[in-house]
């Protein structure tokens, strides 16, 4: 192989290690997408979960305050226990509405997490094969090239 040639597929292996380089950069950046987006439904559950505990706590306190109440006036425990019926039924009623709540925003969030997951994939998938092509088409070109060099180069050796 001439020093030309060989400058020529130096030349295109370059560039064939940069697209390939470039290649790899996207899909770790559509990766990275689909993994945050994963990330975030966790969180949400997540964030759900410490809603609940909150809730719970919420009653505990609001069950002690009572008891304690309770105690210290005795003769009135009628009254009070319908208060604190009342205030738990506030807080079912209450609890009840953020769990619908969490629950319609959590199956959204995940519709769309499948739905950008989808598009994720279908779009690597062009990719992937846009990438082939080109490479495929630049090798083609390379090889021209090479011939064409060998070409020019023959009738000057002589």
């Amino acid at each position: 192989m001439s020093q030309s040639q060989q400058s020529i597929t130096t030349m295109f292996d370059m560039q064939r290690s940069a697209v390939l380089q470039s290649q790899r950069t996207l899909e770790q950046m559509l990766d990275i997408g689909k993994r945050t987006n994963e990330t975030m439904l966790k969180a949400m559950e997540t964030t759900m979960d410490a809603s609940q505990q909150s809730t719970d706590v919420t009653k505990s306190a609001v069950d002690a305050y009572f008891s304690a109440l309770e105690a210290s006036v005795p003769g009135n425990a009628e009254g009070l226990q319908q208060l604190r019926a009342s205030v738990h039924e506030q807080i079912d009623a209450s609890n009840e509405i953020q769990a619908e709540t969490w629950q319609a925003m959590h199956e959204m969030a995940e519709q769309n997490v499948a739905a950008a997951e989808e598009f994720t994939d279908s779009y690597t998938e062009v990719l992937e094969d846009s990438f082939d092509s080109f490479l495929e088409a630049h090798e083609r070109l390379e090889q021209q090239t090479v011939s064409a060099a060998e070409s020019v180069e023959v009738p000057i050796d002589e």
